[in-house]
């Protein structure tokens, strides 16, 4: 009696599982819409479209190496006549069906060709892209004729335009590279463009701390704005509206440490103790805030926003970047350094992102120490938070002010403790 190829089984039971994975979620897609039926592929059927693949992997390198295109084209068209046939009864295939099938059938064949990694990594993009169908509709429902014109535009300079431009440096101190400029305008509108999405998902309304936290991703200074605004016109629930600048002041912190993080990691981990102590003091707000007093069912409107993938937006940007760098290295090179952190703290008042990359920058090219670099980001942060805490009180209802003031005053002194015991970390 031979024995149980145990590998085989195993990869026999991986092949049929995530053709179960991608049938389930296909299944659970059709029923969850309430449509009319699709097609009739559900569990059993994708998880047989798997094995079948399986097999003809298996056939095709035991038995005969013709098989599996052969089996292959011979299953494209069996799904192209059932579905000619299948149309009296139900919509027939779509697109979407048919090609989920086709890679179902190639991921069991991966499985069999010990691609166990591969395979199941396919088998979750394939699950992820069904079961988004719902999200994704509903995010090009959303979407203007200027969301495409910008991002059809920022596609093109950025695919198109930039690979031409000189990779090297242009004015005094060579401080102007077109290439280098633009990467960052990409890295800064993308990370935007996540936010910006998620805040136009969300429709008009929404809570406050999705939008603080949506918000912030996308934009502090217009979230601030908007909150604050809001609380002109809904006074009773100023509290909660300082609270969701908080949360977006909050985030903000966390996307400039993202940034550091994708372009400069030794500055990531230098700037990485202050910036948490910066973020303490708020992080205990809010979880009191919320989680204690259950203050925020209030929804409020979302703040407006400009699509950061809009050439205008971007064109700002890389200028603002631009002059900031040529300042940082006046500074460093002409100077005697005294008006470095000066620098940092003006051009951190609007604009965090600028300044933050312009430093990972110059000091990943040996421009700037590392301390330095660390101590102008702080700075800006500190400055940053100073001046959207002052927009706040400003433009908002007096009753935001001791809410937001409360909120925003030790996040300000954590940060300037952050900045002194920098030399300390």
């Amino acid at each position: 009696m031979s024995e149980v190829n145990l590998p085989f089984l195993h990869t026999l039971i991986v092949g049929i599982s995530v053709g179960a994975l991608i049938g389930l979620i296909r299944q659970w897609s059709d029923e969850h819409e309430n449509a009319e039926t699709e097609s009739s592929a559900g569990i059993r059927t994708f998880s047989l479209w798997s094995l079948l693949g399986f097999l003809s992997g298996y056939i095709h390198q035991v038995h005969a190496d013709f098989f599996f295109p052969v089996s292959f084209a011979t299953f494209g068209i069996f799904l192209i006549a059932a579905n000619l046939l299948d149309r009296e009864d139900h919509k027939g295939f779509g697109l979407t069906s048919y090609t989920a099938a086709m890679l179902t059938f190639l991921v069991g064949a991966l499985v069999y060709w010990q691609q166990l990694q591969a395979g199941i990594a396919i088998a979750v993009a394939v699950g992820i892209l069904l079961a988004s169908k719902p999200f994704i509709h509903r995010w090009t429902n959303r979407l203007t004729n200027e969301d495409i014109m910008s991002l059809l535009q920022f596609l093109a300079v950025t695919g198109l335009i930039l690979p031409l431009v000189p990779n090297r440096g242009f004015g005094p101190l060579d401080a102007f590279n077109p290439y280098s400029i633009w990467l960052m305008v990409v890295l800064i509108s993308g990370l935007g463009f996540v936010g910006y999405v998620a805040v136009r998902l969300l429709g008009t309304q929404a809570g406050i701390t999705v939008t603080g936290l949506a918000g912030g991703l996308a934009s502090s200074t217009a979230t601030t704005l908007a909150l604050a605004r809001n609380s002109r016109d809904t006074p009773e629930i100023a509290s909660t509206l300082a609270a969701g600048i908080v949360i977006a002041n909050t985030v903000m912190i966390g996307r400039v440490a993202v940034i550091i993080l994708a372009i400069n990691q030794d500055l990531f981990i230098r700037i990485l103790p202050p910036m948490l102590i910066m973020a303490i003091p708020t992080t205990i707000y809010l979880v009191w805030k919320f989680f204690l007093s259950k203050e925020n069912k209030e929804q409020v409107d979302l703040p407006k926003l400009s699509n950061p993938l809009s050439l205008k937006l971007a064109i700002k940007f890389a200028l603002l970047y631009g002059v900031i760098v040529f300042l940082i290295k006046a500074v460093s090179i002409w100077g005697d350094g005294s008006g470095f952190y000066p620098i940092a703290f003006f051009s951190g008042l609007t604009d965090m992102d600028a300044i933050a990359l312009s430093l990972a920058n110059e000091h990943t090219a040996q421009s700037v120490t590392l301390d330095m670099a660390a101590g102008g980001i702080v700075i800006g942060a500190l400055a940053n938070s100073i001046f959207k805490t002052g927009l706040g009180v400003w433009l908002g209802h007096t009753n935001i002010r001791k809410p937001l003031l409360i909120g925003m005053i030790p996040m300000i002194l954590a940060g300037i403790i952050g900045f002194v015991a920098l030399s300390s970390f």
